[in-house]
């Protein structure tokens, strides 16, 4: 069990891709200049950034992202792709730095990408048990995720170096 983090460092590969690979965010040129990610995609309603990428929520209630998907974040497969969907239907989305997490209509969460802190169901490198809920809204952090209750409760799971899940740090 990790006790704390750092910041992590950056992996050979992903300073690699991040030289070679566009970024569908970025220009053409390189620059950090403005451009349109979802031309010609259905109505975007919301969006959230993350660490090396982004999520959209489509009208239609999937998930569309962009950016660097070495820990599945797009779409949950790790992969070179710098674009990925999960279909849905999600009410909302939230992007932690590598890690996304969506919210279903029924009150469900469903995260993907990095789960070595247990930020995508409370248990470290196993996504295959949900999150108890249902929640009304849901946070990804960095390396923990938060869910909130509809009776006002609120449920932390991932990293807690720092307090976040309840105010006192492990």
């Amino acid at each position: 069990m990790r006790r704390f983090a750092l910041p992590r460092p950056p992996r050979f590969l992903t300073s690699l891709m991040l030289l070679l690979l566009p970024v569908a965010a970025w220009a053409s040129d390189g620059s950090a200049a403005p451009s349109s990610v979802t031309e010609g995609a259905s109505r975007v309603v919301a969006v959230s950034a993350g660490h090396y990428h982004a999520c959209g929520l489509m009208a239609e209630g999937s998930v569309r992202c962009w950016g660097l998907n070495l820990d599945g974040q797009l779409n949950g497969t790790p992969s070179v792709a710098t674009t990925g969907s999960v279909s849905g239907p999600f009410v909302s989305v939230s992007t932690g730095s590598y890690h996304t997490c969506g919210l279903k209509a029924d009150g469900s969460v469903r995260c993907w990408g990095d789960n070595g802190w247990g930020q995508l169901n409370g248990t470290p490198d196993s996504a295959s048990s949900p999150v108890p809920g249902p929640f009304v809204s849901v946070s990804a952090g960095s390396y923990h995720t938060c869910g909130l209750k509809a009776d006002g409760n609120v449920l932390c799971w991932g990293l807690n170096d720092r307090g976040q899940l309840n105010g006192a740090p492990n």
